[in-house]
């Protein structure tokens, strides 16, 4: 056996290339952990100031205490208990410091109650300034069978809430600003009334209180969660965005001037399984090769349906029978004379039963008319002089919620209308009757579409993009972007930067950079410990280990034998790779540790 002469450690770094109020809990109790019988001073705290307070009482002799299924019950019999946090001295300043800006939020969840008229009592959270209450949830009892909610941050500022004996879950809360001196009320997420002014130089604790109960044992309040929450500065997650994708739809701007709606360019998914009955060629209906379909005003009625291939009336096959849609027709200008006279309809259809139509009518006055309507018989008309140019008119049709909208321009026209239909399966275009104007008279169609909302998936970003974003947020390194440009005096490239953690624009900040060491309690071995991101995989990151013998004619093998551990390290978001490499195999060792980088 060898005995190790020298053992050079080096690092040589190598690149390769594969082809609604988001808040934190300080004093906050959801009782879903808590065993039955407990009172508030036993309860577990779940927030951040739980280990630096105490409840200055207990409730467990006042009939106040856990089911054990996640609810704290007051019983209507309930004896009286005021109790606050304070410090672990009994201090009445719980937080210390106290809480001086920010925007602070006082909850009370109720799970249900069951009282009845003879009952009287309440129960209340507040948040405090020392003995100084600054806002209040108050519960309680009429005695005219009914309950109420109050919110109140001070003279002037309360609001109320009437209830049945009998019901269950509601939440109410108070979000307090103390940077901008406002309070807001929330019924369950609602808020009630408007922004009230608010002065608090700070808040330092809170309290419960259930008082006044005159009921028997059988009635109670359930109080399903309470506290106080510090608004996070990261925003909550954003619900889903839905736009409308194109199932038959037909745009124009791409067709030749003299193409009928048979022949015109349709862009919607459905366009390979679907087709017009009839063209509009010989009727002087067509598109003009500038990016509309014009119908002359001497032009011959003509009516088409959108069938399958096979000329099948159920042009959509299986038929659309749940999700939102957009039928929408974008009329670009008219021009017409007094003399003219004619309509035309765009149809949404189940079988040959109308659904929804937007028709376009002349009123023989030197004036026209947009009408939306649907199968219930509701209509809405809009009037227009006799030249005019772009209108959007949009119908929108849910089918799971059974109603209609229509839209000119973007603007809602009045309500949402009652919609029952089963289904939609095809679509019609006509113009019911001749025209009698002139061949230079014209209505321009800009586009024609049927779209069905979906909800938006932005895609994964690659690896490059995120390795992009990294290094857009150390402006220092310049034009030095590139993963092997050195952006700043450390000779570390930024891909290793990027690796470690490390900072590429400052040569002082290499990031967690691998450690060496010889064992003392460990014959011949060398510990050698390096450290990778722990989402390195989704990173396109890998660190590869390779140990040889000549850095001249280079002869690297495979480290991996020597692993003997991996897991968490000191710092947050990295593993620690801890290898044990023999000493007294060959009389000298050089170890490279190479970062590997896939796009």
């Amino acid at each position: 056996m060898k005995t190790m002469k020298s053992l050079k450690i080096m690092a040589l770094l190598g690149l390769l290339t594969g082809s609604a109020f988001a808040a934190a809990p300080i004093s906050y109790w959801t009782f879903d952990e808590d065993t039955a019988g407990l009172g508030l001073k036993t309860t577990i705290d779940s927030g951040s100031q739980a280990t630096n307070t105490k409840w200055s009482a207990d409730t467990v002799d006042h009939g106040q205490v856990t089911d054990g299924l996640g609810s704290f019950v007051v019983s209507g019999n309930a004896l009286n208990r005021y109790t606050q946090l304070t410090d672990l001295s009994g201090n009445a300043a719980a937080y210390n410091p106290a809480y001086t800006s920010g925007v602070y939020r006082l909850e009370l969840n109720l799970a249900s109650w069951e009282l009845d008229t003879a009952t009287a009592g309440k129960i209340f959270v507040a948040a405090r300034n020392d003995a100084t209450e600054l806002a209040r949830i108050e519960f309680y009892v009429t005695g005219a069978n009914a309950t109420k909610v109050q919110w109140n941050v001070g003279s002037g500022t309360f609001r109320n809430r009437e209830f049945t004996w009998t019901n269950s879950v509601v939440s109410f809360a108070i979000e307090l600003d103390l940077d901008n001196d406002t309070a807001r009320y929330y019924m369950d997420e609602t808020q009630i009334g408007v922004d009230f002014a608010f002065t608090a130089a700070q808040m330092d604790n809170f309290r419960y209180a259930g008082v006044d109960w005159n009921g028997s044992g059988s009635e109670i309040v359930k109080i399903d969660s309470m506290g106080l929450m510090d608004e996070l500065a990261d925003p909550p997650t954003p619900p889903p965005e839905y736009e409308f994708v194109p199932v038959s739809s037909w745009a124009f701007d791409d067709d030749a001037a003299g193409a009928g709606l048979k022949t015109a360019i349709d862009s919607g998914s459905q366009a390979a399984n679907t087709q017009w009955a009839n063209d509009t060629v010989v009727q002087g209906q067509v598109t003009d090769g500038l990016g509309n379909f014009v119908i002359n005003g001497d032009t011959v009625s003509r009516w088409s349906n959108l069938v399958d291939l096979t000329g099948g009336e159920s042009a959509y096959n299986p038929a659309y029978t749940s999700g939102v849609y957009r039928f929408e027709v974008n009329f670009a200008s008219w021009a017409i004379s007094d003399a003219s006279d004619g309509d035309v309809s765009f149809i949404v259809r189940n079988g040959a039963s109308e659904i929804a139509k937007i028709g376009f009518s002349m009123l023989g006055t030197n004036s026209a008319q947009i009408q939306l309507s649907n199968e219930g018989g509701d209509y809405r008309n809009q009037a227009f002089t006799g030249t005019n140019s772009a209108v959007l008119a949009v119908i929108e049709l849910d089918l799971d919620n059974d109603i209609a909208r229509y839209f000119l321009n973007g603007v809602q026209l009045s309500i949402n209308f009652a919609f029952t239909a089963a289904q939609v399966d095809n679509l019609r275009y006509g113009t019911s009757s001749a025209w009698n104007g002139t061949s230079t008279d014209a209505l321009n169609i800009d586009s024609i579409g049927f779209f069905v909302e979906t909800e938006v998936v932005e895609p994964p970003q690659t690896t490059t993009e995120i390795y992009n974003a990294w290094i857009f947020d150390y402006p220092g390194v310049g034009a030095n972007t590139n993963l092997q440009d050195h952006g700043d005096s450390d000779d570390l490239d930024n891909l290793t930067e990027y690796a470690w953690g490390g900072d590429p624009s400052d040569g002082n900040s290499q990031g967690n950079t691998p450690v060496q060491t010889v064992l003392s309690d460990a014959t011949n071995v060398m510990e050698y410990i390096y450290f990778e991101r722990t989402n390195a995989v989704a990173l396109g990151l890998a660190s590869i280990l390779e140990v040889g013998t000549d850095l001249v004619f280079t002869n690297w093998a495979d480290g991996s034998p020597y692993v003997v551990g991996s897991g968490a390290s000191a710092d947050a978001g990295f593993n620690a790779v801890t290898n044990w490499i023999p000493t007294d195999a060959e009389d000298k060792q050089f170890i490279h540790l190479q970062i590997k980088f896939t796009p």
